[in-house]
């Protein structure tokens, strides 16, 4: 089985970038979920929180 996610109209490099890394959050999460039966211990979202939070305050 193969999940693509196409994530269109991102208006920066550092955006897209900032999700990728959401996707592969979100990605490993489900994985873990249909593997076992539970989720991942840490939300998807929090788990790159820190680059998102620099990322951010670099826009700023």
């Amino acid at each position: 089985m193969k999940l693509s996610i196409v994530h269109e109209n991102i208006p920066t490099v550092e955006d897209a970038e900032a999700a990728a890394l959401g996707w592969a959050a979100v990605g490993s999460n489900l994985k873990s979920l249909l593997e076992t039966g539970k989720v991942l211990p840490q939300a998807p979202w929090d788990m790159h929180a820190e680059v998102r939070d620099a990322r951010m305050r670099a826009r700023d």
